[in-house]
């Protein structure tokens, strides 16, 4: 046989070369029929992300009046209020509906090049079609006709315009679709368009567009995007990982959420280990990289205008509320650099057109100010937004004012007033002006079966929640209560506190207000909650702090707590905890509250921190189970 088999190879050898070198190429053609890194998946078990259950849970609905704890919505605005408002959200949206290319239905990236479209300001486009239809200001057959135009053009069975892998190049010509120059594929582009694409279907379900939106997202090979490390690459070719927070997390949501090239939960995680906390003036922030650079507006704006996250977080953060504190800093930073040079307190710093060049990330502040950042500040700090936004408008309006609203950006040092529209930047306000009057980006996008599941997948939560380690990290405050000394101050009952009813916030008890204070879930500084926030620490002082915790069951726990200063603690409306020296009044305090009941349900949870020290008024209270 081996004679037989030896013969046969001498005198058939060309034919089985033959043979092998077409075996070879099939499996080489199989392999790239495949897709690099991007052939849809079934995820292992260990990839099956379940649902988050928590024991406890903060019942947050019970203490806040509106989602999101801002206290000035749309329906509280003085008419003259809603008709400026008006008149700055038509003029953007006209931007979009006039600015649009005949033939393809394309807007240009600014109105300097017409010729030059931004895929991201295509994403915004779609979304604000949708807003202007919803307003009336066009009607449907006009909306659903245009946005069908231009989603034909990124239809994976026939696309006019360029890309790979189901990405597309940053910037294309608004007539043919090519890709300008040396454009890359990006990341963050495609997802802002990929937003739109699935906003739109969303908003006209059951139609021909949501089947075609829904196609053109399929298409999206997230995977292909993935380094070896399972990071994602900001753009390809030659691409880098991003690190820290960014607007990069629409991009990861969307492709977690993926149902044909999905990246694995373990991406998130790796991309979230580059977060870092920054601290401007007490405020602590989530940013990356340069403290005063993560202030910028856009890296929360752009990704906040689809996703609603007020009432949801993942471990690190909540998302919403790390937004607050970046408007509050980037306000506090902005106004102390113009008041140190006698001018204008003007805010609003973020990535826009400048008077030599684009001001990107990497860009220090020189005292250029973006109008549309500001409309885009209003759904987080309104009560600071819509009176800068009047005061720009009456004392630059005639240089800054135009077809579609305010130019992008001025710099009142510099006597510079921008003469341009760029197209994300007009599409950020919009979007976000549109959510602070209606929702109704934030309603139809969140009800996007993809965008759950992206969600859930990176381990988002709805409602509150103890931290990882069980420190309680939102609380319902109230101060500062004066006294003459502090042992008056730790014996006076300033607000009934053995029997005190479930406040509300916004609500005032003996002429102070409730408020919210939320702290970063995953800064591990933030563990100690920092009432010098909102109270100036004054010796003597007394501030209350306020939670309802929700229990899945009957439960015993140990509550450890720490205070800079006097401390008492009351759970169900009995005292637990006092500090025991009165005369060691300076503190700081660390004790363990041990075998406390929590009921089935609702749980209410008092503390009283009495301010010993103008350098500190902290406190911190740890949730922990017994098994």
């Amino acid at each position: 046989m081996r004679i037989m088999i030896r013969d046969i190879i001498k005198r058939d050898r060309k034919i089985i070369a033959v043979i092998c070198v077409i075996l070879v190429l099939l499996m080489i053609g199989s392999y790239f029929s495949m897709g690099p890194r991007g052939k849809p998946k079934i995820l292992k078990e260990e990839e099956q992300i379940p649902e988050e259950v928590m024991p406890f849970e903060l019942a947050w609905d019970l203490v806040r009046c509106r989602p999101g704890g801002v206290m000035l919505t749309w329906d509280d605005l003085s008419d003259d209020d809603k008709e400026f408002l008006d008149m700055i959200e038509k003029s953007l949206f006209l931007y979009f509906w006039n600015e649009a290319d005949p033939i393809t239905g394309l807007v240009p990236d600014n109105t300097k090049n017409r010729r030059m479209a931004s895929i991201a300001a295509v994403g915004f486009e779609l979304s604000a079609i949708c807003i202007g239809e919803s307003h009336g200001w066009i009607s449907y057959e006009q909306a659903y006709n245009r946005v069908l135009k231009i989603l034909r053009c990124f239809d994976p069975k026939n696309p006019k315009v360029a890309g790979s892998h189901g990405f597309f190049y940053h910037f294309v010509d608004t007539r043919t679709g090519t890709r300008l120059g040396k454009s890359e594929l990006s990341l963050i582009d495609t997802a802002i368009l990929m937003c739109g694409v699935l906003h739109a279907g969303q908003h006209f379900k059951g139609t021909e567009i949501e089947k075609l939106a829904d196609r053109i997202y399929r298409a999206v090979e997230w995977d292909w995007m993935l380094d070896k490390s399972k990071n994602l690459l900001m753009y390809s070719p030659g691409g880098v990982r991003g690190k820290g927070y960014s607007e990069y997390i629409l991009a990861y949501i969307l492709a977690l959420g993926s149902p044909t090239h999905p990246i694995p939960a373990s991406a998130y995680h790796e991309w979230a280990k580059g977060y870092r906390w920054h601290e401007y003036e007490g405020i602590r922030y989530l940013g990356a990289g340069w403290a005063d650079r993560a202030l910028k507006l856009y890296l929360w704006q752009t990704p906040l205008a689809w996703l609603d996250l007020r009432e949801m977080h993942d471990k690190y953060a909540n998302y919403w509320q790390e937004a607050i504190r970046i408007h509050l800093a980037n306000y506090k930073y902005c106004t102390n650099y113009f008041k140190s040079k006698g001018l204008p307190p003007l805010w609003g710093w973020t990535a826009c057109i400048g008077k030599d060049k684009y001001l990107g990330w990497a860009t220090p502040f020189d005292g250029t100010i973006a109008p549309f950042a500001i409309i885009a500040a209003i759904p987080f700090v309104p009560k600071l937004a819509i009176p800068t936004l009047k005061f720009i408008y009456e004392e630059y309006g005639h240089r800054l004012w135009g077809s579609y609203g305010f130019y992008d950006a001025f710099n009142i040092e510099q006597n510079w007033f921008a003469d341009v529209y760029i197209g994300i930047d007009q599409g950020m306000a919009l979007l976000l002006l549109e959510n602070f009057r209606t929702g109704l980006v934030w309603k139809e996008f969140m009800q996007i079966p993809y965008i759950k599941e992206g969600l859930r997948k990176a381990g988002f939560v709805k409602g509150f929640h103890p931290d990882s380690e069980g420190f309680i990290k939102d609380w319902l405050v109230i101060g500062p209560f004066e006294a003459s000394s502090v042992e008056e101050a730790f014996d006076t009952n300033f607000i009934n506190e053995a029997n005190i009813s479930i406040p509300k916030a916004g609500k005032s008890t003996k002429g102070l207000v409730w408020k919210e204070l939320h702290m970063p879930y995953g800064d591990l500084a933030s563990r100690y909650i920092d009432l010098s926030v909102l109270f100036e620490p004054r010796r003597a002082s007394t501030a209350y702090a306020f939670v309802v915790v929700k229990s899945a069951k009957n439960a015993t726990v140990d509550l450890e707590i720490w205070s800079s200063g006097l401390i008492k603690v009351w759970v169900n409306n009995e005292l637990m905890y006092a500090s025991t020296s009165i005369l060691n009044a300076t503190g700081p305090y660390r004790d363990v509250i041990k075998d406390v009941k929590l009921r089935k349900g609702n749980n209410t949870i008092l503390v009283k921190i009495v301010c010993s020290s103008p350098s500190g008024w902290k406190f911190y209270l740890r949730l922990i189970e017994r098994k």
